[in-house]
């Protein structure tokens, strides 16, 4: 017998399953599904500190920057993922915007110099941490100098590329003037090199204060120039100054440098 002849058993199957699909009256109460895609906000994630590092004993403004931060977020200093207020304190959090805040911070003078972690806290208990992100350090920017040519004994730094520039804990960074620093006594007395024209000299340090006085070097016969560059001192006390001297070529119009001592 065909389905044409009996419609009715059709009929019956869809009120069987509309009965099955509809919900009880009796059931329990479930509550409605969030609507797909739906996301609890992001807690709050450090991607870096600017300046990067701080020194021992001093107060230093710190740019946190990262993403998800809020007004009233509060950034700590973390030793191995443990807070430190005693060696590295913040004295204060403001905000900036989602992606920066301002920490001003107070680094003890024995504050222990690693790498310390970041976190940002918020005010509903959310945080993010940035790993390692922060050093405290002894370490000091000279300043614009490319680099450190020498360091003596005592302490003093000759620092430049292109320039003469000396530090010394008890005044600071001082400009020779024209000319190029290259080395520095051990005991700190003088620094070596040479002046805009090539010609090698010393600045003499007067006494213990910060003043230098330039001081040409001897140089061989026939030399066109030079450079002092390393200074060391023998067993009697007498400076030894090593460098060298710029010579004419034999031949067509180049020159060699001899190194002297």
């Amino acid at each position: 017998m065909t389905s044409a002849h009996h419609p009715s058993r059709f009929a019956l199957v869809a009120l069987l399953l509309a009965a099955c699909s509809a919900p009880s009256v009796d059931g329990p109460l479930v509550a409605p599904t969030a609507p797909a895609g739906a996301r609890a906000p992001a807690g709050p994630a450090v991607t870096s500190t600017n300046p990067g590092f701080g020194k021992r004993g001093t107060t230093v403004d710190v740019h946190v920057i990262g993403s998800g931060f809020t007004a009233g977020a509060q950034a700590n200093w973390l030793l191995h993922g443990v807070a430190d207020p005693a060696h590295v304190r913040t004295n204060s959090t403001t905000y900036v915007s989602s992606t920066e805040l301002v920490a001003n911070i107070t680094i003890a003078s024995d504050a222990a110099l690693e790498l310390w972690d970041v976190q940002v806290a918020l005010a509903g208990g959310k945080n993010g941490v940035g790993t390692e992100s922060f050093e405290v350090t002894t370490a000091q920017a000279l300043g614009g100098a490319v680099y450190v040519n020498a360091m003596s004994d005592a302490g003093q730094i000759v620092v430049g590329s292109n320039s003469s520039q000396v530090y010394d804990d008890a005044f600071g960074l001082v400009s020779l003037g024209v000319g190029q620093a290259w080395g520095i006594d051990p005991l700190g007395t003088m620094v070596l090199g040479r002046d805009g024209s090539n010609v090698v000299q010393a600045w003499v340090r007067q006494g213990t204060t910060s003043t230098y006085v330039t001081q040409r070097l001897p140089s061989v016969a026939g030399s066109i120039g030079g450079n002092a560059v390393t200074v060391a001192r023998d067993a009697t006390g007498a400076i030894l100054v090593g460098g060298w001297q710029i010579m004419p070529a034999k031949k067509g119009n180049s020159t060699l440098n001899r190194p002297m001592r």
